[in-house]
């Protein structure tokens, strides 16, 4: 995967989690899913976006 194709993935992300409240039924999923990521040590978005280059070798 390219760097480009990085900061794509990173855009779709962001705005995937835009769209999360764009009604309080989205907007609870989207909590649920942040909390249960943050009981199991996941930093978030950022930490996934981190791992990934980390293993292609980016970084």
């Amino acid at each position: 995967m390219s760097a480009e194709e990085i900061i794509i993935r990173w855009s779709n992300i962001k705005a995937m989690r835009r769209m999360c409240y764009r009604d309080a039924t989205q907007q609870r999923a989207c909590i649920a899913k942040k909390s249960h990521a943050s009981q199991h040590g996941d930093p978030g978005v950022s930490g996934t976006l981190l791992i990934q280059v980390e293993l292609l070798g980016v970084s």
